[in-house]
């Protein structure tokens, strides 16, 4: 019999007290079930077929080779983009990487993403799938790697992207619990490409700090050349404030690794709401007491927790306890925000208006895409940030054009053509570059180590 995981919520009472039968909860999950098919067969033609032509598209930009395959007023975008920015110092922090078993990567997910016994979990994969330019369920893997590197390749000057690595949950013992891994992506994977593709790529590690073997994980990844560590708490089932991290993070600064962690709430995949609180970014501080370096993804602009420096437990937006950080004096040069996720429609304006506003804080940020969901029409619409005046309607078809080809370089253009809607003030260069005190990776990547799958 396996051991319950503490992480997970309680049993579902019915009205009378007693846990639900299994055949009550069926009848209440039915009415949702349909719900969600129903809407994801208009999500999934749309997404589908967007992502069908977006790869018929870059194809077509990879046989010509260069992209003045653009039409004129998305090329004239990507020079705009380009201009004032030194591009052998570009980055991006932000790039998922992903497999299904059609290769031998070691890379998976959950099996329940390919059943339409759990239609919510299925329709989240299948729209990943197509962003990812998935096609052909038996190339699955090879399809993927084909897309990515095609549009990593293709920018007027590419900048490295750190690809993340993705631990198993594990459970408080240290097992893994992969009833409860939502994605796998082997730290040997990511390595593997990097040292395929050093210009294009950095290997990103994710270990879960609870593995019996996790500081010999460290030091073995670490000097294999990573230099940046990946956590999704909510996900994952890390506790970045629980005193069993202490010598994961005491490791990790005596290697001078940094964290990049996401922070607030998770929707992209699938988590239990129960661990949603894992996402609080004050959960990090713990990590900056030992004076680790610590990224927190997406600025923390989703969601909303509650501040647990205060008695109360009304919940605050995510965004505001990151930014109550960010000016605390005592974390500063070690505490960062990774800009993927502020064009979003789900995040509102405020977030993106704020961080452009607060011109003392560029020098803590990096810029990250969150690929692929730069893919995902539904996610970044550019039609709405133009309503908002972050852009204007001839840049908005630009940014269409752009991204029809190449979602990557969209997601850079974008994030170099929005004006604050009232000062016109833009985001600086420096966000776009590789962070000094944030190296990626080192520049060669130990081939002789990438061996170790884990």
């Amino acid at each position: 019999m396996s051991k319950k995981n503490p992480f997970r919520g309680k049993d579902k009472k019915s009205k009378t007290g007693t846990p639900a039968r299994g055949g009550e909860k069926r009848r209440r999950r039915l009415p949702s079930a349909i719900a969600t098919v129903t809407a994801a067969v208009r999500v999934l033609t749309d997404e589908a077929g967007t992502a069908a032509r977006s790869a018929r598209r870059t194809r077509g930009l990879r046989r010509h080779g260069r992209l003045e395959t653009l039409p004129p007023d998305a090329r004239a975008l990507c020079d705009l983009a380009y201009e004032g920015l030194q591009p052998e110092l570009l980055a991006d922090y932000h790039v998922h990487v992903a497999g299904v078993g059609t290769s031998p990567t070691g890379a998976f997910v959950h099996p329940r993403a390919h059943s339409m016994r759990d239609p919510r979990r299925f329709v989240r994969f299948a729209v990943f799938r197509r962003a990812y330019g998935i096609t052909d369920d038996a190339r699955a893997d090879e399809q993927f790697l084909s897309r990515l590197l095609d549009c990593a390749k293709w920018y007027p000057s590419p900048p490295r992207h750190g690809l993340l690595a993705f631990d198993r949950f594990h459970r408080p013992d240290g097992s893994p619990d992969l009833a409860n891994t939502e994605l796998y992506v082997p730290n040997g994977y990511v390595f593997r490409l990097a040292a395929d593709n050093p210009r294009l790529f950095a290997p990103v590690i994710s270990v879960h700090p609870q593995r019996p073997d996790a500081l010999e994980a460290l030091e073995h990844w670490h000097a294999a050349g990573g230099r940046i560590v990946k956590w999704l708490p909510n996900v994952m089932g890390i506790n970045p404030a629980s005193p069993s991290c202490d010598p994961f993070y005491e490791m990790m600064r005596k290697l001078g690794l940094s964290l990049l962690s996401h922070g607030g709430t998770e929707h992209a995949l699938e988590t239990d709401d129960s661990l949603q609180y894992l996402g609080n970014p004050q959960r990090l501080e713990r990590a900056l007491s030992h004076g680790v370096k610590v990224i927190v993804a997406h600025c923390a602009s989703l969601g909303r927790m509650p501040d647990l420096k205060q008695r109360t437990k009304k919940p605050v937006p995510c965004f505001d306890l990151f930014m109550n950080m960010m000016d605390d004096p005592q974390w500063e040069g070690l505490l960062f925000g990774e800009i993927s996720g502020l064009v979003q429609a789900n995040r509102g304006e405020r977030p993106l208006r704020t961080i452009m506003e607060r011109t003392d804080l560029h020098e803590r940020l990096v810029n990250g895409s969150d690929y692929p969901i730069p893919a995902l029409r539904l996610t970044i619409i550019p039609r709405r940030l133009a309503r908002q005046g972050f852009i204007d309607t001839k840049q908005r078809r630009g940014l269409e054009a752009i991204r029809a080809v190449n979602p990557l370089l969209f997601d850079l253009v974008l994030k170099r053509t929005v004006r604050h809607p009232e000062t016109g003030a833009q985001l600086p260069a420096r966000i776009f570059y590789e962070h000094p005190d944030l190296p990626l990776a080192t520049k060669s990547i130990g081939e002789s180590i990438v061996e170790n799958a884990g």
